[in-house]
Parts: C-alpha cells; structure tokens; sequence
C-alpha cells in the first residue's frame, strides 16, 4: 500500500428530521475492555438531556472477560440515566466483531444506526453537532478522528474512522450486513469486513461521504489498554484475500447472519 492518505468527499446533509426527532441507536463491541467501558460510560452520563432522550445505546459484549453487563454492579456505573442494552455473544467466536455489529444493529429500535468500535466515542459537543444534522437515507457517513495516544506518529493520523459509521438500518438489511465469513473463527484472518460493507453499499447504489466539521476520538492501545499492539500483517492479508474473493464474485458473499448464540444481558431505560 502506498503512503498517500485516503480521503472521502463530504456528504451531504438535508434530510427530513434530524436525529434528535428521528432517534438513533449506538452500537458498540467490546471484549472484556474494563477501562475502555468507564471511559465510555462517563462520556455517556455527562450527555445532555436532550441527547439522552432521542439515544438507544447498545453494547455488545463478544464473549470477552470480564462479562460487560457484570460491571454494571460496580457503585459509580450503577447510576445509569440513560437507555442503555447489554447483549452478549455466548459462542467464543474468534474477531467476531462483523457478527457482533450485526446484532446490534438487528436488535436496534430506531432507523438510524451508528457504530463505532470500542475505543471511539463522540464527546458531547460533538455528539451535539451530530444530532443535529438530517442525514439522507442513502449515504452512509464516516467523521475525522482525533487520536489520544502518547505515541506522536499514531497521533498524526487524523483521516475518517473506517468502522464509525453513520446509516440508516434498511441500507444494512438491502447490502444483507456485515458479511460473517470475514469473523477470524471462520477465516483465519482478521479484519476488512468494513471495507467490504462499503463496496457493498456502493455497489448497490449508495453513497458515502465525511461529515469533516465532527470529530471522533480514539483512544490508542497505549493510552486505555489492555491490549497490546500486535502485528495483524499476516491475518490481515488473508481476509484482504477474501475481500477481493468477493469483490471479484459477489455471489460469495454469505447472506447469513448471527451464526452464534446470544442473550439480552441487561437493559435500563431512561426516567
């Protein structure tokens, strides 16, 4: 791969409703990510009302340790004013965030879906600009991010997150998800399932754009933890592989979705 930074064009925004009056539903993977969870957490509780009222927020734990829903018992995360849903992946599936994603967003209330991976979150103000915007039913949207890192190289990378993602749920459902074949217990490799929802949506007519003016952060590994970098060079190249497998031939993409057990963990709602 090259050196020159990938970029997206803005989207355009005029839809109907903005996302305060259409709703929107967060989703968001973990495993086991203790400290990624309390900063997740207490980002969520200092949300204003307003954003609270219109946010379904829904975590879905893959299978990872310490269980999420079992931290909600801790004294400062007992305080939950906002609508909150734990699900948990019962089959220890190895990378199984493609599958992880996919049941959030079947399980999600509202029409409008935004996932983000664990480490990323919009900081109220953000979130705020978020809500605001009317986003059209047939982009997808991705946002510049902003990286807390002690690592000043990492730190310089500031183009668009590839899995935080802004759609609406029936582009999801007419692409058929995120294609499960890409979870590493099936491939052996890891990653790219992103990549591929995207030359599925395009192919299928979409659009994708940035929104430029709102920005994501992400917490590195070096700053939050627990994990430690690791060279993916090799599971990335076989999922890369797969990627271009079905690129070359969509008739190989899986239409199968959730190949694993799961339960509803925990569930509050705002009052």
């Amino acid at each position: 791969m090259s050196g020159t930074p990938i970029t997206i064009k803005p989207g355009t925004l005029n839809g109907k409703n903005n996302l305060y009056d259409a709703k929107l539903s967060l989703i968001q993977p973990f495993f086991g990510e203790l400290k990624r969870f309390e900063i997740q957490y207490e980002n969520w509780q200092e949300l204003p009302s307003n954003i609270k009222d219109s946010l379904e927020i829904i975590i879905i734990d893959d299978c990872g340790n310490p269980p999420i829903h079992t931290l909600m018992t801790r004294s400062k995360l007992k305080r939950c004013n906002f609508n909150l849903s734990i699900f948990r992946i019962t089959d220890n599936l190895k990378w199984n965030t493609p599958g992880a994603l996919n049941l959030g967003i079947m399980c999600a209330p509202t029409n409008w879906i935004l996932i983000m991976d664990s480490d990323c979150l919009f900081e109220s103000i953000e979130f705020g600009k978020l809500m605001n915007t009317a986003p059209l039913e047939n982009w997808i949207y991705k946002f510049p991010r902003k990286r807390i890192t002690n690592n000043s190289k990492w730190a310089k990378n500031d183009r668009y997150l590839p899995c935080t993602i802004l759609f609406h749920k029936q582009i999801f459902f007419n692409v058929n998800g995120f294609d499960e074949d890409f979870t590493g217990q099936w491939s052996g490799g890891y990653g790219f399932f992103d990549n591929h929802f995207d030359h599925k949506v395009r192919i299928a007519g979409y659009h994708c754009g940035q929104i430029p003016w709102i920005t994501a952060i992400e917490y590195m590994d070096d700053f939050v933890g627990p994990r430690i970098y690791r060279d993916h060079s090799r599971d990335h190249a076989i999922n890369t592989n797969l990627m271009y497998e079905k690129m070359r031939n969509p008739e190989k993409n899986s239409k199968k979705m959730l190949r694993f057990n799961w339960e509803l963990m925990f569930s509050k709602r705002r009052v």
